[in-house]
């Protein structure tokens, strides 16, 4: 099943190592670590956030997953 795991450079309830452990251990993940940005990600950089997922949903309307990177 494709996964998207969002994350944020300046998270600090959600350390980055949790963030790489996610996104190496979920097959077919795509990841999206947004700078400037705290834990609630999609409220601080919105566009950012929006951005990366619809990407990733168009990926998978077109058959292959994609996120940021």
């Amino acid at each position: 099943m494709p996964s998207l795991v969002i994350g944020a450079t300046e998270d600090r309830a959600m350390a980055r190592e949790n963030f790489d452990i996610l996104v190496s251990r979920l097959p077919h993940a795509s990841n999206c670590m947004i700078a400037g940005a705290g834990h609630m990600v999609n409220m601080e950089k919105a566009d950012e956030f929006n951005a990366c997922l619809l990407k990733f949903l168009q990926g998978l309307k077109d058959g292959m997953a994609s996120g940021c990177n």
